[in-house]
């Protein structure tokens, strides 16, 4: 009910929209641009790593997104937000975007995708809200079989 006085309340500074928008007109204008939150810093110990996945899983979870993705009509440009560096080899095959920002401007960047993918986390799940765009969380043993229908 109070959903969009919450955006506004909480909407991302100047400076970040700016960041946010220029990272954006980096993508193909015709393209579907696909977030994938990937968290592991803290989640290697939280639960006794239940949500930690290595960064061969990843790979594995965004080359089956890419398949379904392919599938519906879309070209795809899948960006990543990590709290670390993701390792050049597991994405090299996809057109990927990967930039060293802020968390609030990862966080920003993810709500403006057309689609969320990652763990179970608030991060995840506020760039989905503020953006009112749908979210695939992933757990251990997860196979993306399927995902929203997304324009």
């Amino acid at each position: 009910k109070h959903a969009t006085q919450i955006r506004e309340r909480l909407a991302p500074s100047s400076e970040t929209k700016k960041v946010v928008l220029d990272l954006l007109g980096s993508i193909p204008p015709d393209g579907l641009l696909v977030g994938l939150h990937i968290r592991r810093g803290d989640y290697a110990k939280w639960l006794g790593g239940l949500h930690y996945h290595s960064w061969e899983q990843y790979g594995e979870w965004l080359k089956q997104t890419h398949d379904i993705v392919l599938r519906q009509g879309h070209k795809p440009t899948y960006l990543i937000c990590s709290d670390e560096p993701p390792p050049s080899d597991i994405f090299s095959a996809l057109p990927v975007r990967v930039g060293q920002r802020s968390p609030m401007t990862d966080l920003y960047a993810l709500a403006s995708c057309k689609l969320v993918l990652g763990p179970p986390s608030s991060f995840g799940s506020w760039a989905s809200f503020y953006g009112k765009v749908p979210r695939v969380v992933l757990e251990a043993g997860d196979i993306v079989t399927n995902i929203p229908c997304i324009s």
